[in-house]
């Protein structure tokens, strides 16, 4: 399991290399935005991967349609040899995910909604792993270099030349700009909803009437010209589009 700095170790396992090598960019983007070092194996087949012998791995995204052994009987195998990684399985259609639920697996995942579910699926299967949250470091007027996880980010708000971060617990400032303080943050984490506003997509429950709805009861004002973009990001990120 990996802790502190180690290096997560990543299976990716399918016979669509066209697939494959798309979900190899987004685990590297997912994993460089947050600095967390990595290193990838791809396979497409799961006799090959199996004959390969590598058995010590932290993460595995895992086809369950593959020809000659599915994805499942891979992950019975597998799991023999080692108990603790994480299990994600993919498919391009819904109809096996139940078999997952007796392996273990921390989420499946339909081909067609990746870009919706993926960045859940590596939360979730990062979590499993007690890899740490995505975490910053801010130095802010009157308290200093300050460490936090961006999860404790409800929104940022400018005025003029005077960034507020409204967190979980308080309110601190910083001058400088709200584009390149944006800029330095997560880009999947984050949405602009206004020129003022900068808003943590796992605060915010509802866009509605041009208006944002957070954790905490927070009503955030969405400008005209950004709303149907905000709408469609928000429910990409839900999962709902």
């Amino acid at each position: 399991m990996p802790q502190g700095g180690c290096v997560v170790r990543i299976i990716l396992c399918d016979d669509d290399r066209h697939f494959l090598q798309k979900l190899r960019k987004m685990v590297e983007a997912y994993l460089a935005r947050r600095r967390i070092p990595c290193t990838i194996t791809t396979f497409t087949s799961g006799v090959q991967l199996l004959s390969h012998g590598k058995f010590q791995f932290d993460l595995i995204f895992l086809d369950i349609r593959m020809n000659e052994l599915d994805g499942i009987e891979v992950a019975k195998i597998l799991r023999e040899r080692n108990p603790r990684f994480s299990l994600v399985f993919v498919s391009g259609f819904i109809d096996h995910a139940a078999d997952g639920y007796p392996l273990n697996a921390v989420r499946y995942l339909v081909k067609d909604k990746m870009d919706v579910l993926f960045h859940d699926a590596m939360d979730a299967a990062l979590g499993e792993q007690g890899v740490q949250k995505s975490r910053i470091s801010v130095e802010f007027v009157g308290r200093g270099d300050t460490a936090l996880y961006t999860d404790d980010i409800l929104y940022l708000e400018s005025d003029l030349h005077v960034v507020y971060y409204h967190l979980t617990r308080g309110r601190h400032y910083v001058y400088g700009k709200l584009d390149a303080i944006q800029d330095a943050l997560p880009a999947d984490e984050f949405l602009r909803i206004h020129k003022s506003y900068l808003v943590n997509l796992r605060h915010l429950r509802e866009v509605k009437g041009y208006t944002a709805y957070a954790a905490g009861d927070l009503e955030l004002p969405i400008s005209q010209q950004r709303y149907n973009e905000v709408k469609r990001i928000f429910l990409m990120y839900k999962g709902k589009a």
